[in-house]
């Protein structure tokens, strides 16, 4: 009787370290090399230039503050007795760091 020969996967082969994997893996299970990342993208990446930010860019905060850093400026107001209090006392701590 014939043998029926095995179904091999496709394969390629890591370029970082030389692993044989499957062509359909994103990652390379040896080296962690990511597959995909084209030399366009590589390049396209090289060429763009990051700006400078200016200086109201970098005051304004783009993520939202936790349930903590709220809960602890409450407090901070609280114990200062009023808003314009506890901003004066902060505007008071930035002007001394200055």
């Amino acid at each position: 009787m014939a043998k029926k020969k095995k179904k091999s996967s496709p394969q390629k082969e890591c370029p970082s370290c030389g692993q044989s994997v499957h062509t359909r893996t994103m990652m390379c299970p040896k080296c962690e090399h990511r597959f995909g990342t084209t030399q366009k993208k590589k390049a396209k990446k090289k060429a763009s230039v990051k700006r400078k930010r200016t200086a109201t860019e970098k005051k304004k905060v783009s993520a939202r503050p936790d349930v903590a850093t709220v809960l602890a400026a409450a407090d901070f107001i609280g114990k200062a007795g009023s808003a314009s209090k506890a901003k004066a006392a902060l505007d008071a701590v930035a002007q001394a760091m200055e």
